[in-house]
């Protein structure tokens, strides 16, 4: 997909190029950004600083949670893991996006920024608390991940037809191919698909700080502010 994403309020931030979204400038206030599902670049190998905070169990992502590890768990040596446990990361974390998908019965709008360890336990949440989740089991299984908001298109939404709305969804980095690239996982999808070209990401976090919901927050304002323009579909 290409889109033109434009601010009305004031420069638009920088947006993050990364997996398969690829980004270019075109003035203060917008930009054009493509996300080819059949190109993706490789990842800058993050510091040893980064890396430590991809894989912490924190306050938003409790990787060391004993239900959160049971699920990863669950998920990787279960029956139809494949080859989730024979050192195949792409496998294990598709396994555990499935999972997730899965765990969470009730996809609930009511739930507001529920952790990694309080979604584990209601299994009710919506995109947030998938996101979450997800994040955690990657880290429990020893995969970096972060989370990453921004727009996703809905045929239909809140009574509005041909919309592009809030969303959020996990980022691991995996070995694919010889190289190290963040890969996106959606475990609001249904089982089939772990991702699409509707999806643009506005920003992305390791959620390592104790205020992490003002972070998530945060790009909040700029949803009101900002208009996309279709340019590519396929």
């Amino acid at each position: 997909g290409g889109y033109v994403i434009e601010s009305s309020a004031g420069a638009l931030p920088e947006l993050p190029e990364t997996g398969v979204q690829s980004v270019r400038v075109l003035d203060r206030h917008a930009a054009r950004v493509v996300v080819d599902m059949d190109a993706p670049h490789p990842a800058q190998a993050p510091s040893a600083e980064d890396r430590a905070a991809l894989l912490a169990s924190t306050t938003a992502i409790g990787a060391e949670d004993e239900q959160v590890r049971a699920l990863a768990r669950r998920a990787t040596t279960g029956q139809g893991a494949g080859g989730a446990r024979a050192g195949n990361a792409p496998a294990r974390a598709e396994a555990m996006r499935r999972a997730v998908y899965r765990h969470v019965r009730d996809k609930s709008l009511g739930v507001g920024f529920g952790t990694a360890s309080e979604t584990v336990r209601s299994r009710r949440g919506d995109c947030t608390e998938h996101a979450l989740l997800l994040a955690a089991a990657l880290r429990a299984e020893g995969i970096p991940a972060r989370v990453a908001t921004g727009l996703v298109y809905a045929d239909q939404f809140a009574g509005e037809r041909d919309v592009f709305g809030y969303h959020m969804w996990t980022q691991a980095l995996l070995e694919v191919d010889g190289q190290q690239r963040w890969v996106d996982l959606d475990a609001t999808l249904s089982e089939a698909a772990a991702f699409d070209a509707t999806h643009i990401a506005l920003a992305v976090s390791a959620l390592d700080g104790e205020n992490w919901q003002a972070s998530l927050a945060g790009v909040a304002p700029l949803l009101g502010a900002i208009s996309v323009r279709v340019e590519e579909a396929k």
